[in-house]
């Protein structure tokens, strides 16, 4: 699992100077079963492929719900609409989610890491200021056959890329960070083919 992490963060981040969004986030989470609440926290790379069309790749910490200690990563694709200018983009994102759950165990160590698959579904709603800052709110919903199903509500501050908005033809820069962090990645738009 960390190998997978070390090997995919430099490739997001080289990706990151070029008209794409990086963000991290924390919110609540909610086991559907038992109702169990715990926080949560994710990475995300969001690369666009068109004007409504994107692709991601998140890494999330699904916090400790009693019994389960589960990280994950999603790939997703996401369908976004613009509104306002601009200002407000809403988006739906779904794809694969690829788990590792330590759950407890009768084995000589008292734990197990349990693998899988399951679907990751994502809704998300994102305002652009004038300014450089953006804020965000996401409900993601990862449901798995083998493993607990969970919904977590996320929201986040960030700050946009220094290239701002574009005229309507040009696709919008954007790079996200948390408000706490002092990280900005430059960021270039990319030019209508």
């Amino acid at each position: 699992m960390w190998r997978l992490f070390c090997v995919t963060l430099p490739l997001m981040l080289a990706g990151a100077a070029q008209a794409q969004e990086l963000t991290l986030f924390a919110g609540g989470l909610e086991e559907s079963g038992t109702r169990q609440r715990t926080s949560a926290w994710a990475f995300e790379y969001q690369h666009p492929l068109g004007e409504n069309l994107a692709a991601s790749f998140s890494w999330l910490n699904e916090g400790h719900v009693p019994g389960h200690h589960r990280d994950g990563q999603g790939i997703q694709v996401w369908g976004r609409s613009n509104l306002l200018d601009r200002r407000l983009s809403l988006a739906a994102g779904i794809g694969p989610y690829r788990y590792f759950d330590t759950t407890p165990s009768s084995a000589s160590n008292g734990y197990a890491n349990v693998h899988g698959w399951g679907t990751i579904g994502s809704l998300a709603a994102t305002y652009y200021s004038e300014s450089r800052w953006l804020y965000q709110m996401r409900f993601n919903r990862i449901v798995t056959p083998n493993s607990i199903d969970t919904s977590a509500a996320k929201r986040q501050g960030g700050v946009r890329g220094r290239s701002g908005t574009t005229s309507r033809n040009n696709e919008v820069s954007r790079t996200t960070v948390s408000p706490s962090a002092s990280v900005s990645l430059p960021a270039a738009t990319s030019q209508p083919t």
